[in-house]
């Protein structure tokens, strides 16, 4: 199982070798926790052709998703986030509603089922992705 130290080494390559032809990424079921979450995600915008990132199931709480979603805003290649199965609650939701509406905003598909984002929160962040995404 990779651990955040795992994910921070791997962000610090991507930083390095930006132009790697890299179009998917699959992480899910590591133990990347927020912090190795935080580092992929200030990675996103230097790696120019990563179109699809997997980290199900990582144990990915509310800070990394707000790392993720600030990514996501830097990030022009990356259409596909799943992030199903972690531990992301409302003020990850929150994070993601906020990136939705910056004009660089890329992403497709952002897979959040099996979190812990539930009532109004799941209702703000369908209402806000509806027009240009679509949410698990």
């Amino acid at each position: 199982l990779l651990s955040p130290a795992a994910g921070k080494s791997l962000a610090e390559t991507l930083k390095a070798h930006p132009s790697v032809y890299l179009r998917v990424l699959n992480l899910g079921g590591n133990s990347l926790l927020s912090t190795g979450a935080g580092s992929l995600a200030e990675a996103l915008g230097s790696v120019t052709n990563l179109q699809t990132l997997n980290l199900e199931g990582n144990g990915i709480d509310d800070n990394g998703a707000k790392a993720l979603a600030k990514g996501l805003g830097v990030s022009e290649s990356l259409t596909t986030l799943n992030l199903a199965n972690n531990e992301i609650g409302s003020q990850g939701a929150e994070a993601f509603v906020g990136a939705l509406t910056l004009r660089s905003f890329r992403a497709r598909l952002i897979d959040l089922s099996k979190n812990k984002i539930a009532g109004a929160e799941a209702i703000r962040l369908e209402k806000a992705a509806r027009p240009v995404l679509k949410i698990r």
